[in-house]
């Protein structure tokens, strides 16, 4: 499953095999020279649906930014490992019941993570962050899904 730029989903079908190259391919692993022809069409296809970046950028868009993450156990530890894995330049840790004081080391956006629905919670972090100019989102488990 893709996003594009304009917010649309693409389903991709295609043997694993096949997912498995394109996606070698995609992140920069590549042999040289013109790719496999069963990829090709595929490959057109994501750069007229404006899918495809020319090239990476050098330096992460996320590096300047601050995120909080807010919550504990493996929703927050697996959300934390991904925002360090995609270049966000700063993550801060905090209990869910605590808000940030202050807005002088306000982060850029929170997430609030939980092991279950906590509406009371997030009822009041949406309007701090409304009085703050704040974007949040929230991420909880079911099972073994998380919902963002």
């Amino acid at each position: 499953m893709l996003v594009s730029p304009e917010e649309r989903f693409v389903r991709l079908r295609i043997e694993p095999e096949q997912a498995a190259r394109l996606a070698h391919r995609l992140t920069g692993g590549t042999t040289g020279g013109e790719p496999e022809g069963d990829l090709l069409p595929i490959l057109e296809t994501f750069a007229q649906q404006g899918l495809l970046a020319d090239r990476p950028a050098a330096v992460s868009p996320l590096t300047g930014r601050h995120v909080l993450v807010r919550g504990g156990g493996p929703v927050a530890a697996t959300v934390t490992r991904l925002l360090r894995a995609a270049g966000v330049g700063r993550v801060t840790e905090r209990d869910a019941g605590a808000l940030p004081v202050s807005t002088v080391d306000a982060p850029h956006a929170v997430i609030a993570c939980a092991g279950w629905l906590p509406d009371a919670d997030w009822l009041r972090l949406d309007a701090w962050c409304a009085g703050h100019g704040i974007v949040w989102t929230g991420c909880h488990a079911e099972g073994l899904r998380f919902h963002l």
